[in-house]
């Protein structure tokens, strides 16, 4: 095969791949593909984690009237929760940043959990899954970095008046991802310089996480908190609201 060929093949391909993805972006965006109900089972990592952070959102995103409230959960008075942030964990990774639930118990124990992502939520776009003909494209990797989701459940135990620590287990799962240019501006466009992404394996995993970290209230309805995720060496400094 000649090189004025292979370059004829690959440009078809690419073409081929992009006009796949507009299309299914464009049935996303109709409501063609959308599940029936929203919480019927996801098809990707990506759209798990959105609905997490959206009923998250519906739970405590209330609009109160007077003694009555919108929300679709009532979260209990003595309930804290609060958002934090982190340093990147992985090289080009971005920020970690999460949303936490702490049971609230001036003594005795009482009970936590924790969600935390790194570098942003789903998918980068636009991105090529492995059904398209990637690997046979010869385009030079830009960047490589991974995108995680973590879960913790544990146990909160108040030690003194303003301070209590908390522990627990956790699971981490990591997706890795390759940053590609497209020199024929097919694959991706003006905004993004016709860089595209696809999965790359080596980022991929799923790990045992140990949890633990410190609360510290010095004032009902508001705190500040630190949690360190082992299986991520990230550790998340944040500010808590609510409970007591």
């Amino acid at each position: 095969m000649t090189c004025e060929s292979a370059y004829s093949q690959e440009r078809e391909e690419k073409e081929k791949a992009r006009a796949h993805l507009d299309r299914e972006e464009g049935e996303k965006r109709d409501g063609t593909k959308y599940r029936d109900t929203q919480f019927e089972a996801q098809d990707s990592d990506g759209n798990f984690i959105d609905d997490v952070f959206f009923l998250t959102n519906l739970i405590i995103g209330r609009e109160s009237s007077g003694n009555s409230s919108s929300s679709l959960v009532e979260i209990p008075e003595d309930l804290a929760w609060g958002v934090m942030l982190a340093a990147p964990p992985f090289p080009n990774s971005g920020l970690g940043f999460g949303l936490g639930f702490y049971g609230s118990s001036d003594e005795g124990l009482a009970g936590y959990l924790e969600l935390k992502a790194v570098g942003g939520i789903g998918e980068p776009t636009p991105f090529y899954g492995n059904e398209y003909d990637w690997v046979g494209w010869s385009d030079e990797t830009v960047d490589s970095f991974r995108r995680a989701f973590c879960l913790n459940i544990g146990i909160k135990k108040a030690f003194a008046i303003d301070w209590a620590c908390f522990g627990g287990l956790g699971w981490v799962n990591t997706s890795g991802y390759m940053e590609k240019l497209d020199e024929l501006g097919i694959l991706g466009d003006s905004s993004n310089l016709n860089k595209y992404f696809v999965p790359d394996s080596t980022g991929d995993s799923n790990k045992l996480n140990f949890n633990f970290g410190l609360l510290f209230r010095p004032r009902d309805g508001w705190g500040l908190t630190v949690s360190h995720d082992t299986a991520l060496s990230m550790t998340s400094f944040g500010i808590v609201f609510g409970g007591h």
